[in-house]
Protein backbone atom coordinates (compact mmCIF):
# COMPACT_ATOMS: atom_id res chain seq x y z
CA UNK A 1 0.00 0.00 0.00
CA UNK A 2 1.16 3.61 -0.83
CA UNK A 3 1.28 5.62 2.12
CA UNK A 4 0.53 9.34 1.53
CA UNK A 5 2.75 11.94 3.44
CA UNK A 6 1.08 13.63 5.77
CA UNK A 7 -0.14 17.17 6.44
CA UNK A 8 3.46 17.81 8.97
CA UNK A 9 5.72 16.60 6.60
CA UNK A 10 4.64 18.40 3.37
CA UNK A 11 4.69 21.66 5.68
CA UNK A 12 8.59 20.30 6.93
CA UNK A 13 9.45 20.19 3.96
CA UNK A 14 8.54 23.50 2.29
CA UNK A 15 9.54 25.12 5.03
CA UNK A 16 12.59 23.73 4.80
CA UNK A 17 13.05 24.76 0.83
CA UNK A 18 11.95 28.45 1.66
CA UNK A 19 14.42 28.72 3.82
CA UNK A 20 17.06 27.08 2.02
CA UNK A 21 16.20 29.48 -0.98
CA UNK A 22 14.36 32.11 0.40
CA UNK A 23 15.44 34.48 -2.82
CA UNK A 24 13.77 32.06 -5.11
CA UNK A 25 10.56 31.24 -2.92
CA UNK A 26 10.45 35.66 -3.50
CA UNK A 27 10.86 35.31 -7.33
CA UNK A 28 7.93 32.86 -7.07
CA UNK A 29 5.81 34.98 -4.88
CA UNK A 30 6.30 38.06 -6.68
CA UNK A 31 5.53 35.99 -10.47
CA UNK A 32 2.40 34.30 -8.89
CA UNK A 33 1.49 38.57 -7.76
CA UNK A 34 2.32 39.84 -11.28
CA UNK A 35 0.75 37.00 -12.87
CA UNK A 36 -2.95 37.78 -11.38
CA UNK A 37 -2.06 41.70 -12.21
CA UNK A 38 -1.71 40.78 -15.71
CA UNK A 39 -4.63 39.01 -15.91
CA UNK A 40 -6.66 41.68 -14.29
CA UNK A 41 -5.62 44.36 -15.86
CA UNK A 42 -7.31 45.28 -19.17
CA UNK A 43 -4.46 47.66 -20.14
CA UNK A 44 -2.59 45.81 -23.23
CA UNK A 45 0.44 48.34 -23.10
CA UNK A 46 0.84 48.08 -19.34
CA UNK A 47 0.30 44.40 -19.75
CA UNK A 48 3.91 44.26 -22.55
CA UNK A 49 5.78 45.59 -19.45
CA UNK A 50 4.29 43.09 -16.37
CA UNK A 51 4.60 40.32 -19.14
CA UNK A 52 8.51 41.32 -20.21
CA UNK A 53 8.84 41.58 -15.85
CA UNK A 54 7.76 37.98 -15.41
CA UNK A 55 9.81 36.52 -18.10
CA UNK A 56 12.67 38.21 -16.29
CA UNK A 57 11.57 36.50 -13.25
CA UNK A 58 12.24 33.46 -14.77
CA UNK A 59 15.49 34.45 -15.66
CA UNK A 60 16.63 35.56 -12.13
CA UNK A 61 15.37 32.32 -10.68
CA UNK A 62 17.13 30.52 -12.95
CA UNK A 63 20.44 32.81 -12.40
CA UNK A 64 19.98 32.23 -8.55
CA UNK A 65 19.49 28.97 -8.04
CA UNK A 66 22.44 27.96 -9.97
CA UNK A 67 24.64 29.86 -8.13
CA UNK A 68 23.00 28.96 -4.66
CA UNK A 69 23.93 25.34 -5.54
CA UNK A 70 27.17 26.32 -6.90
CA UNK A 71 27.55 27.85 -3.15
CA UNK A 72 26.46 24.95 -1.56
CA UNK A 73 28.68 22.40 -3.74
CA UNK A 74 31.77 24.50 -2.76
CA UNK A 75 31.02 26.09 0.46
CA UNK A 76 30.86 29.45 -0.22
CA UNK A 77 30.58 31.53 3.10
CA UNK A 78 26.91 33.12 2.87
CA UNK A 79 28.32 36.73 2.32
CA UNK A 80 28.86 35.55 -0.78
CA UNK A 81 26.47 33.60 -1.71
CA UNK A 82 24.33 36.66 -1.09
CA UNK A 83 26.91 38.56 -3.44
CA UNK A 84 25.69 36.12 -6.21
CA UNK A 85 22.20 36.43 -5.59
CA UNK A 86 22.00 40.44 -5.59
CA UNK A 87 24.34 40.20 -8.77
CA UNK A 88 21.49 38.08 -10.69
CA UNK A 89 18.26 39.99 -9.88
CA UNK A 90 20.33 43.32 -10.06
CA UNK A 91 21.17 41.73 -13.20
CA UNK A 92 17.70 40.96 -14.65
CA UNK A 93 16.85 44.74 -13.11
CA UNK A 94 19.10 46.31 -15.33
CA UNK A 95 17.80 44.16 -18.24
CA UNK A 96 14.38 45.32 -17.98
CA UNK A 97 15.67 49.08 -17.97
CA UNK A 98 17.65 48.01 -20.92
CA UNK A 99 15.71 45.81 -23.04
CA UNK A 100 12.72 46.98 -25.07
CA UNK A 101 10.66 43.97 -26.56
CA UNK A 102 7.51 44.89 -26.98
CA UNK A 103 8.74 47.59 -29.66
CA UNK A 104 11.91 45.96 -30.88
CA UNK A 105 12.47 42.65 -32.44
CA UNK A 106 16.53 42.65 -31.50
CA UNK A 107 14.97 43.10 -27.94
CA UNK A 108 12.78 39.98 -27.98
CA UNK A 109 15.64 37.64 -29.42
CA UNK A 110 17.94 38.86 -26.42
CA UNK A 111 15.38 38.04 -23.93
CA UNK A 112 14.57 35.30 -25.49
CA UNK A 113 18.57 34.53 -25.50
CA UNK A 114 18.83 35.54 -21.81
CA UNK A 115 16.25 32.98 -20.51
CA UNK A 116 18.00 30.03 -22.39
CA UNK A 117 21.34 30.66 -20.87
CA UNK A 118 19.60 30.65 -17.30
CA UNK A 119 18.87 27.33 -17.77
CA UNK A 120 22.05 26.33 -19.32
CA UNK A 121 23.85 27.74 -16.88
CA UNK A 122 21.30 25.93 -14.14
CA UNK A 123 22.53 22.90 -15.91
CA UNK A 124 26.38 22.98 -15.73
CA UNK A 125 27.56 25.58 -13.11
CA UNK A 126 26.86 23.77 -9.78
CA UNK A 127 29.89 21.22 -10.72
CA UNK A 128 31.63 23.09 -13.29
CA UNK A 129 34.77 22.23 -10.87
CA UNK A 130 34.22 19.05 -10.78
CA UNK A 131 36.67 16.59 -13.30
CA UNK A 132 35.18 13.90 -14.52
CA UNK A 133 31.15 14.37 -15.98
CA UNK A 134 29.51 11.40 -13.95
CA UNK A 135 28.23 14.04 -11.24
CA UNK A 136 27.14 16.59 -13.80
CA UNK A 137 25.29 13.67 -15.88
CA UNK A 138 23.38 12.46 -12.71
CA UNK A 139 22.25 15.98 -11.60
CA UNK A 140 20.71 16.91 -14.78
CA UNK A 141 19.02 13.30 -14.92
CA UNK A 142 17.67 14.78 -11.76
CA UNK A 143 16.78 18.03 -13.47
CA UNK A 144 14.81 16.49 -16.15
CA UNK A 145 13.23 14.03 -13.97
CA UNK A 146 11.79 16.37 -11.35
CA UNK A 147 10.39 18.89 -14.11
CA UNK A 148 8.89 16.53 -15.69
CA UNK A 149 7.07 15.26 -12.28
CA UNK A 150 6.69 19.01 -11.35
CA UNK A 151 4.64 19.64 -14.33
CA UNK A 152 2.58 16.19 -14.48
CA UNK A 153 1.45 17.14 -10.36
CA UNK A 154 0.80 20.23 -11.43
CA UNK A 155 -1.12 19.16 -14.51
CA UNK A 156 -3.16 16.96 -12.92
CA UNK A 157 -4.35 19.29 -9.96
CA UNK A 158 -4.84 22.11 -12.09
CA UNK A 159 -7.17 19.97 -14.14
CA UNK A 160 -9.07 18.44 -11.07
CA UNK A 161 -9.56 22.14 -9.44
CA UNK A 162 -10.68 23.12 -12.80
CA UNK A 163 -13.54 20.65 -12.88
CA UNK A 164 -14.21 21.38 -9.53
CA UNK A 165 -14.73 24.85 -10.17
CA UNK A 166 -16.60 24.18 -12.92
CA UNK A 167 -18.93 21.89 -11.55
CA UNK A 168 -19.52 23.68 -8.27
CA UNK A 169 -20.22 27.23 -10.47
CA UNK A 170 -23.02 24.77 -13.04
CA UNK A 171 -24.59 22.77 -9.98
CA UNK A 172 -25.16 26.07 -7.96
CA UNK A 173 -25.61 28.84 -10.45
CA UNK A 174 -22.94 30.98 -9.15
CA UNK A 175 -21.36 34.06 -11.24
CA UNK A 176 -17.82 33.67 -10.83
CA UNK A 177 -15.15 35.96 -11.96
CA UNK A 178 -14.32 34.43 -15.67
CA UNK A 179 -10.30 35.16 -14.95
CA UNK A 180 -10.54 32.31 -12.27
CA UNK A 181 -9.12 29.79 -14.28
CA UNK A 182 -6.09 32.22 -15.07
CA UNK A 183 -5.96 32.87 -11.87
CA UNK A 184 -6.17 29.27 -10.74
CA UNK A 185 -3.16 28.54 -14.00
CA UNK A 186 -1.15 31.28 -11.88
CA UNK A 187 -1.57 29.52 -8.30
CA UNK A 188 -0.90 25.69 -9.92
CA UNK A 189 1.78 26.51 -12.76
CA UNK A 190 3.72 29.16 -11.28
CA UNK A 191 3.67 28.54 -7.83
CA UNK A 192 2.77 25.13 -7.14
CA UNK A 193 4.97 23.70 -9.80
CA UNK A 194 8.02 25.53 -8.96
CA UNK A 195 8.11 25.37 -5.32
CA UNK A 196 7.50 21.70 -6.11
CA UNK A 197 10.63 21.39 -7.99
CA UNK A 198 12.35 23.25 -5.54
CA UNK A 199 11.45 20.81 -2.89
CA UNK A 200 12.50 17.89 -4.46
CA UNK A 201 16.59 19.18 -4.25
CA UNK A 202 18.65 17.02 -2.32
CA UNK A 203 20.10 18.91 0.68
CA UNK A 204 23.55 16.99 0.39
CA UNK A 205 24.10 17.79 -3.40
CA UNK A 206 27.51 15.93 -3.21
CA UNK A 207 24.87 13.23 -3.30
CA UNK A 208 24.92 13.31 -7.18
CA UNK A 209 29.10 11.64 -7.12
CA UNK A 210 28.09 8.85 -5.32
CA UNK A 211 24.61 7.66 -7.48
CA UNK A 212 25.10 5.16 -10.08
CA UNK A 213 21.12 4.61 -11.05
CA UNK A 214 20.32 4.58 -14.66
CA UNK A 215 16.50 5.08 -15.60
CA UNK A 216 15.09 1.97 -17.81
CA UNK A 217 12.81 4.45 -19.00
CA UNK A 218 15.29 6.79 -20.34
CA UNK A 219 17.26 3.88 -22.15
CA UNK A 220 13.51 2.93 -23.97
CA UNK A 221 12.74 6.52 -24.69
CA UNK A 222 16.50 6.89 -25.98
CA UNK A 223 16.23 3.52 -28.04
CA UNK A 224 12.86 3.18 -29.33
CA UNK A 225 12.03 6.90 -29.33
CA UNK A 226 14.75 9.29 -30.27
CA UNK A 227 17.33 7.29 -32.22
CA UNK A 228 14.63 6.05 -34.94
CA UNK A 229 13.59 9.69 -35.38
CA UNK A 230 17.42 10.86 -35.80
CA UNK A 231 17.86 7.99 -38.55
CA UNK A 232 14.53 8.84 -40.07
CA UNK A 233 16.15 12.60 -40.23
CA UNK A 234 19.10 11.29 -41.45
CA UNK A 235 17.59 9.56 -44.18
CA UNK A 236 15.69 12.60 -45.26
CA UNK A 237 18.46 14.59 -45.49
CA UNK A 238 21.26 12.27 -46.91
CA UNK A 239 18.90 11.17 -50.00
CA UNK A 240 18.44 15.21 -50.49
CA UNK A 241 22.06 15.37 -50.53
CA UNK A 242 22.48 12.97 -53.01
CA UNK A 243 19.43 14.82 -54.79
CA UNK A 244 22.10 18.12 -54.80
CA UNK A 245 25.10 16.22 -56.21
CA UNK A 246 23.05 14.68 -58.99
CA UNK A 247 21.28 17.54 -59.73
CA UNK A 248 23.91 20.22 -59.26
CA UNK A 249 21.49 22.51 -57.55
CA UNK A 250 21.74 24.66 -54.16
CA UNK A 251 19.72 23.42 -51.57
CA UNK A 252 16.39 24.98 -50.22
CA UNK A 253 16.09 27.15 -47.38
CA UNK A 254 13.90 24.23 -45.17
CA UNK A 255 17.12 21.89 -45.08
CA UNK A 256 18.89 24.19 -42.48
CA UNK A 257 15.62 23.42 -40.14
CA UNK A 258 16.18 19.71 -40.66
CA UNK A 259 19.63 19.58 -40.09
CA UNK A 260 19.21 21.45 -36.91
CA UNK A 261 16.25 19.02 -36.10
CA UNK A 262 19.08 15.78 -36.67
CA UNK A 263 21.18 17.08 -34.61
CA UNK A 264 19.04 18.29 -31.48
CA UNK A 265 17.44 15.26 -31.27
CA UNK A 266 20.89 13.38 -31.84
CA UNK A 267 22.84 15.40 -28.99
CA UNK A 268 19.43 15.00 -26.65
CA UNK A 269 20.24 11.13 -27.21
CA UNK A 270 23.79 10.94 -27.25
CA UNK A 271 23.28 12.95 -23.80
CA UNK A 272 20.55 10.71 -22.23
CA UNK A 273 22.44 7.10 -22.82
CA UNK A 274 25.90 8.51 -22.54
CA UNK A 275 26.26 6.93 -19.03
CA UNK A 276 25.89 3.45 -20.48
CA UNK A 277 27.72 3.78 -23.91
CA UNK A 278 30.43 1.27 -22.12
CA UNK A 279 28.76 -1.02 -21.04
CA UNK A 280 29.36 -4.64 -22.24
CA UNK A 281 25.81 -5.37 -23.27
CA UNK A 282 25.13 -1.82 -24.67
CA UNK A 283 27.39 -1.55 -27.95
CA UNK A 284 24.40 -0.37 -29.58
CA UNK A 285 24.96 2.91 -27.83
CA UNK A 286 28.25 3.28 -28.35
CA UNK A 287 28.39 2.81 -32.13
CA UNK A 288 25.41 5.42 -32.22
CA UNK A 289 27.28 8.20 -30.10
CA UNK A 290 30.19 7.70 -32.85
CA UNK A 291 28.12 7.27 -35.90
CA UNK A 292 26.38 9.89 -35.00
CA UNK A 293 29.11 12.66 -34.78
CA UNK A 294 30.43 11.18 -38.24
CA UNK A 295 27.25 11.63 -39.95
CA UNK A 296 26.99 15.31 -39.31
CA UNK A 297 30.55 15.91 -41.66
CA UNK A 298 28.48 16.08 -44.41
CA UNK A 299 25.62 17.46 -42.99
CA UNK A 300 26.92 20.51 -41.51
CA UNK A 301 28.60 21.09 -45.02
CA UNK A 302 25.07 21.09 -46.49
CA UNK A 303 24.17 23.57 -43.57
CA UNK A 304 26.87 25.76 -44.78
CA UNK A 305 26.25 25.98 -48.29
CA UNK A 306 22.07 26.40 -47.84
CA UNK A 307 23.03 29.48 -45.31
CA UNK A 308 25.87 30.88 -47.22
CA UNK A 309 22.75 30.89 -50.30
CA UNK A 310 20.40 32.60 -47.97
CA UNK A 311 23.11 35.42 -46.97
CA UNK A 312 24.21 35.95 -50.43
CA UNK A 313 21.16 36.52 -51.81
CA UNK A 314 19.37 38.76 -48.59
CA UNK A 315 22.33 39.82 -45.95
CA UNK A 316 22.59 38.49 -42.36
CA UNK A 317 18.93 39.13 -40.00
CA UNK A 318 19.28 37.63 -36.53
CA UNK A 319 18.17 34.68 -37.27
CA UNK A 320 20.53 33.96 -40.17
CA UNK A 321 23.05 34.71 -37.29
CA UNK A 322 21.72 32.17 -35.03
CA UNK A 323 21.51 29.49 -37.98
CA UNK A 324 25.72 30.30 -38.69
CA UNK A 325 26.42 30.48 -35.16
CA UNK A 326 24.87 27.01 -34.19
CA UNK A 327 26.36 25.63 -37.22
CA UNK A 328 30.06 26.77 -36.15
CA UNK A 329 28.93 25.33 -32.61
CA UNK A 330 27.75 22.12 -33.92
CA UNK A 331 31.47 21.95 -35.93
CA UNK A 332 32.90 22.95 -32.47
CA UNK A 333 31.37 20.08 -30.79
CA UNK A 334 31.67 17.40 -33.71
CA UNK A 335 35.64 18.02 -33.46
CA UNK A 336 35.76 17.65 -30.29
CA UNK A 337 33.87 14.64 -29.52
CA UNK A 338 35.38 12.62 -32.35
CA UNK A 339 39.14 13.87 -31.94
CA UNK A 340 39.57 14.68 -28.28
CA UNK A 341 40.40 11.62 -26.51
CA UNK A 342 39.52 13.05 -22.60
CA UNK A 343 35.73 13.92 -23.60
CA UNK A 344 33.73 15.94 -21.10
CA UNK A 345 29.89 16.18 -21.99
CA UNK A 346 29.48 19.22 -19.91
CA UNK A 347 31.39 21.02 -22.56
CA UNK A 348 27.74 21.26 -24.91
CA UNK A 349 25.81 23.22 -22.24
CA UNK A 350 28.85 25.69 -21.28
CA UNK A 351 29.79 26.32 -24.68
CA UNK A 352 26.41 27.18 -26.03
CA UNK A 353 25.79 29.22 -22.82
CA UNK A 354 29.28 31.34 -23.61
CA UNK A 355 27.97 31.64 -27.44
CA UNK A 356 24.29 32.73 -26.18
CA UNK A 357 26.05 35.46 -24.14
CA UNK A 358 28.64 36.70 -26.90
CA UNK A 359 25.81 37.43 -29.52
CA UNK A 360 23.51 39.46 -27.05
CA UNK A 361 25.91 42.51 -27.20
CA UNK A 362 28.86 43.97 -28.45
CA UNK A 363 30.30 43.95 -32.09
CA UNK A 364 29.98 40.95 -32.41
CA UNK A 365 26.56 40.59 -31.29
CA UNK A 366 23.40 39.38 -33.25
CA UNK A 367 22.21 42.71 -33.49
CA UNK A 368 25.05 44.33 -34.56
CA UNK A 369 26.26 41.84 -37.08
CA UNK A 370 22.34 41.97 -38.72
CA UNK A 371 22.20 45.76 -38.38
CA UNK A 372 25.59 46.41 -39.92
CA UNK A 373 24.85 43.85 -43.17
CA UNK A 374 21.17 45.24 -43.61
CA UNK A 375 22.43 48.68 -43.85
CA UNK A 376 25.15 47.48 -46.53
CA UNK A 377 22.79 45.92 -48.62
CA UNK A 378 20.41 48.94 -48.84
CA UNK A 379 22.60 51.24 -49.45
CA UNK A 380 23.25 48.81 -52.51
CA UNK A 381 19.90 48.67 -53.43
CA UNK A 382 18.96 52.74 -52.82
CA UNK A 383 20.24 53.49 -56.20
CA UNK A 384 18.30 51.01 -58.32
CA UNK A 385 14.74 51.31 -59.27
CA UNK A 386 14.04 48.03 -59.85
CA UNK A 387 14.52 47.10 -56.54
CA UNK A 388 11.80 48.71 -54.67
CA UNK A 389 10.14 46.17 -52.97
CA UNK A 390 13.31 44.69 -51.90
CA UNK A 391 14.25 48.16 -50.12
CA UNK A 392 10.68 48.35 -48.39
CA UNK A 393 11.88 44.73 -47.12
CA UNK A 394 15.22 45.75 -45.49
CA UNK A 395 13.42 49.40 -43.96
CA UNK A 396 10.77 47.22 -42.36
CA UNK A 397 13.84 44.47 -41.13
CA UNK A 398 15.37 47.43 -39.88
CA UNK A 399 12.72 49.70 -38.25
CA UNK A 400 10.57 46.52 -36.64
CA UNK A 401 13.72 45.16 -35.49
CA UNK A 402 16.53 47.78 -34.73
CA UNK A 403 14.25 50.47 -34.47
CA UNK A 404 14.34 53.67 -36.73
CA UNK A 405 17.98 54.88 -35.58
CA UNK A 406 19.68 52.14 -37.30
CA UNK A 407 18.70 54.11 -40.53
CA UNK A 408 20.63 57.28 -39.12
CA UNK A 409 23.21 57.05 -41.65
CA UNK A 410 20.67 57.24 -44.62
CA UNK A 411 19.17 61.22 -43.22
CA UNK A 412 20.03 63.95 -41.40
CA UNK A 413 16.71 64.01 -39.82
CA UNK A 414 17.37 63.21 -35.55
CA UNK A 415 15.28 59.66 -35.51
CA UNK A 416 16.29 59.06 -32.39
CA UNK A 417 13.82 61.94 -31.37
CA UNK A 418 11.45 61.08 -33.78
CA UNK A 419 11.15 57.63 -32.57
CA UNK A 420 10.82 58.26 -28.31
CA UNK A 421 8.27 61.22 -29.60
CA UNK A 422 6.08 58.63 -31.74
CA UNK A 423 6.47 56.25 -28.53
CA UNK A 424 5.76 58.87 -26.18
CA UNK A 425 2.89 60.04 -28.11
CA UNK A 426 1.25 56.93 -28.18
CA UNK A 427 0.79 54.73 -25.15
CA UNK A 428 -1.07 51.74 -27.11
CA UNK A 429 -0.83 48.95 -28.72
CA UNK A 430 2.69 47.84 -29.85
CA UNK A 431 1.85 47.67 -33.33
CA UNK A 432 0.22 50.85 -34.08
CA UNK A 433 3.95 52.22 -32.74
CA UNK A 434 5.69 49.94 -35.29
CA UNK A 435 2.92 50.76 -38.01
CA UNK A 436 3.95 54.84 -37.01
CA UNK A 437 7.29 53.81 -36.93
CA UNK A 438 7.66 52.40 -40.12
CA UNK A 439 5.54 54.97 -42.03
CA UNK A 440 7.60 57.19 -40.47
CA UNK A 441 11.07 55.15 -41.86
CA UNK A 442 9.42 54.79 -45.70
CA UNK A 443 8.21 58.58 -45.43
CA UNK A 444 11.49 60.19 -44.65
CA UNK A 445 13.53 57.72 -46.87
CA UNK A 446 11.23 58.12 -49.89
CA UNK A 447 10.71 54.71 -50.21
CA UNK A 448 7.58 52.67 -51.50
CA UNK A 449 6.02 50.18 -49.31
CA UNK A 450 5.76 46.87 -50.34
CA UNK A 451 2.78 44.82 -51.49
CA UNK A 452 0.95 43.56 -48.44
CA UNK A 453 1.67 40.53 -47.14
CA UNK A 454 0.37 36.95 -47.11
CA UNK A 455 -1.39 37.20 -43.28
CA UNK A 456 -4.22 36.08 -42.61
CA UNK A 457 -5.24 39.57 -40.92
CA UNK A 458 -6.21 43.01 -42.16
CA UNK A 459 -5.57 45.92 -39.67
CA UNK A 460 -8.10 49.14 -39.82
CA UNK A 461 -7.17 52.49 -38.37
CA UNK A 462 -9.56 55.65 -37.99
CA UNK A 463 -7.78 58.42 -39.77
CA UNK A 464 -6.19 60.65 -37.70
CA UNK A 465 -8.25 63.67 -36.68
CA UNK A 466 -10.34 64.90 -33.87
CA UNK A 467 -13.27 62.93 -33.27
CA UNK A 468 -16.40 65.13 -33.08
CA UNK A 469 -18.02 64.78 -29.86
CA UNK A 470 -20.12 67.96 -29.20
CA UNK A 471 -23.29 67.55 -27.85
CA UNK A 472 -23.17 64.12 -26.75
CA UNK A 473 -23.29 63.38 -22.53
CA UNK A 474 -21.51 60.86 -22.06
CA UNK A 475 -17.93 59.22 -23.37
CA UNK A 476 -17.10 55.81 -22.78
CA UNK A 477 -14.19 53.83 -23.95
CA UNK A 478 -14.29 50.27 -25.04
CA UNK A 479 -12.66 47.38 -27.03
CA UNK A 480 -13.25 43.83 -27.59
CA UNK A 481 -11.14 42.53 -24.88
CA UNK A 482 -13.47 44.06 -21.90
CA UNK A 483 -16.82 42.21 -21.28
CA UNK A 484 -17.87 45.58 -19.22
CA UNK A 485 -17.99 49.29 -20.31
CA UNK A 486 -18.13 52.14 -17.30
CA UNK A 487 -19.82 53.71 -14.78
CA UNK A 488 -19.51 57.75 -15.33
CA UNK A 489 -20.51 60.40 -13.34
CA UNK A 490 -23.35 58.30 -11.52
CA UNK A 491 -25.12 57.39 -14.71
CA UNK A 492 -24.81 53.69 -14.32
CA UNK A 493 -23.67 52.91 -18.27
CA UNK A 494 -22.15 49.08 -19.40
CA UNK A 495 -20.91 48.14 -22.84
CA UNK A 496 -20.48 44.42 -23.15
CA UNK A 497 -19.50 42.75 -25.75
CA UNK A 498 -22.63 39.86 -26.92
CA UNK A 499 -22.08 36.38 -27.62
CA UNK A 500 -23.24 37.21 -31.50
CA UNK A 501 -20.03 39.46 -31.40
CA UNK A 502 -22.01 42.44 -31.60
CA UNK A 503 -21.72 45.11 -28.71
CA UNK A 504 -24.22 45.58 -26.28
CA UNK A 505 -25.25 48.88 -24.51
CA UNK A 506 -27.20 49.19 -21.37
CA UNK A 507 -27.88 52.62 -20.32
CA UNK A 508 -29.71 52.46 -16.77
CA UNK A 509 -32.36 50.62 -16.49
CA UNK A 510 -34.79 50.67 -19.14
CA UNK A 511 -32.67 51.33 -22.20
CA UNK A 512 -30.33 48.94 -23.88
CA UNK A 513 -29.11 48.08 -27.70
CA UNK A 514 -26.95 45.90 -29.45
CA UNK A 515 -25.06 47.20 -32.27
CA UNK A 516 -24.43 44.88 -34.91
CA UNK A 517 -20.69 45.34 -36.89
CA UNK A 518 -22.02 42.90 -39.96
CA UNK A 519 -23.02 45.99 -42.04
CA UNK A 520 -19.35 47.52 -41.08
CA UNK A 521 -17.00 44.66 -42.08
CA UNK A 522 -19.49 44.53 -45.20
CA UNK A 523 -18.59 47.88 -46.22
CA UNK A 524 -15.14 47.34 -45.71
CA UNK A 525 -14.88 44.38 -48.10
CA UNK A 526 -17.03 46.16 -50.25
CA UNK A 527 -14.64 48.80 -50.61
CA UNK A 528 -11.13 46.30 -50.48
CA UNK A 529 -12.78 44.70 -53.42
CA UNK A 530 -13.13 48.01 -55.57
CA UNK A 531 -9.84 49.12 -54.35
CA UNK A 532 -11.30 52.11 -52.69
CA UNK A 533 -9.02 52.25 -49.29
CA UNK A 534 -6.77 54.11 -48.75
CA UNK A 535 -2.87 52.50 -48.30
CA UNK A 536 -1.72 53.92 -44.52
CA UNK A 537 0.80 50.63 -44.42
CA UNK A 538 0.48 47.70 -47.14
CA UNK A 539 3.20 46.29 -45.42
CA UNK A 540 1.67 45.06 -42.56
CA UNK A 541 -1.91 44.99 -44.34
CA UNK A 542 -2.71 48.44 -42.24
CA UNK A 543 -5.91 50.82 -44.07
CA UNK A 544 -6.69 54.23 -42.50
CA UNK A 545 -10.61 54.42 -42.93
CA UNK A 546 -12.39 58.30 -42.66
CA UNK A 547 -14.56 58.88 -39.59
CA UNK A 548 -17.56 58.52 -41.42
CA UNK A 549 -16.70 55.03 -42.36
CA UNK A 550 -16.46 53.60 -38.55
CA UNK A 551 -19.19 55.79 -36.94
CA UNK A 552 -22.20 54.05 -36.30
CA UNK A 553 -25.22 56.17 -35.52
CA UNK A 554 -28.29 54.13 -33.66
CA UNK A 555 -30.73 55.29 -30.57
CA UNK A 556 -33.07 53.53 -28.11
CA UNK A 557 -36.13 54.85 -26.51
CA UNK A 558 -34.45 57.29 -24.46
CA UNK A 559 -30.99 58.03 -26.05
CA UNK A 560 -29.16 59.05 -29.00
CA UNK A 561 -25.95 56.93 -29.68
CA UNK A 562 -22.73 57.09 -31.73
CA UNK A 563 -20.36 54.11 -31.77
CA UNK A 564 -16.80 55.09 -33.39
CA UNK A 565 -14.22 52.78 -33.78
CA UNK A 566 -10.68 53.65 -33.70
CA UNK A 567 -8.78 50.23 -34.71
CA UNK A 568 -10.08 47.19 -36.28
CA UNK A 569 -8.26 44.10 -36.66
CA UNK A 570 -9.91 41.52 -38.63
CA UNK A 571 -9.72 37.91 -40.50
CA UNK A 572 -9.55 38.22 -44.31
CA UNK A 573 -12.50 36.35 -44.39
CA UNK A 574 -14.03 38.70 -42.22
CA UNK A 575 -15.19 36.11 -39.49
CA UNK A 576 -16.49 37.82 -36.76
CA UNK A 577 -15.26 34.50 -34.51
CA UNK A 578 -11.58 36.36 -34.59
CA UNK A 579 -12.41 40.15 -35.24
CA UNK A 580 -10.79 42.85 -32.28
CA UNK A 581 -11.87 46.30 -31.69
CA UNK A 582 -11.51 49.01 -30.14
CA UNK A 583 -13.04 52.51 -29.69
CA UNK A 584 -15.29 54.91 -27.94
CA UNK A 585 -19.38 55.17 -27.38
CA UNK A 586 -20.97 58.29 -27.40
CA UNK A 587 -24.58 59.06 -25.81
CA UNK A 588 -26.66 61.92 -25.09
CA UNK A 589 -30.69 61.76 -24.32
CA UNK A 590 -33.25 62.85 -26.78
CA UNK A 591 -35.26 66.00 -25.83
CA UNK A 592 -38.16 64.71 -24.20
CA UNK A 593 -36.39 62.51 -21.70
CA UNK A 594 -35.18 63.58 -17.97
CA UNK A 595 -32.33 64.03 -16.84
CA UNK A 596 -31.65 60.78 -14.37
CA UNK A 597 -30.21 58.20 -16.55
CA UNK A 598 -31.04 55.98 -14.19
Amino acid sequence: MIKLPSFSIIWHTTRQAIVRFPVQFAIIVFAVVLWFIIINDDDVYQADTLLTILALSNLAFCFTLATDLYSEIESTPISKRWLFRGIGVGFCVLLFFTLSPKWFDKDLYRLGVFILSGHLLLSFLPFIKKENDHTFWQFNKFLLIRFLTAIFYSGVLYLGLAIAVLSVVNLFNLQLDGNIYAHLFGIIGIGFNSLFFLTGIPRNMHSFEEETDYPKGLKLFTQYVLIPLVTIYLVILMSYELKIIIQQSLPKGLVSILILGYAVFGILAFLLVYPIKYRTNHGWVKTFSKLFFYFMIPLLILLFIAIATRINDYGITIDRYYLVLLALWLSGITTYFLYNKKKNILIIPASLFSLAILSTYGPQSASFVSEKSQLTRIKILRDNNDTENQKASVVRYLTHTHGLPSLQTLTSVDLTALENKIITKNQTYSYQIKTELLDSAYSILGVKPSVPYSGNHIFIERADIPIEISGYEQLIEFDSYSNAGDNLSGKSTYVVRNPDKSVGLKIGKHDSISIDLEPLYKSIRKKMEKNELEYFNPSTNTFRFPDSDLRILTESKHYHVAMVLKNINLSKEFSKESDSFSGIILIKKKKSTPRNLN
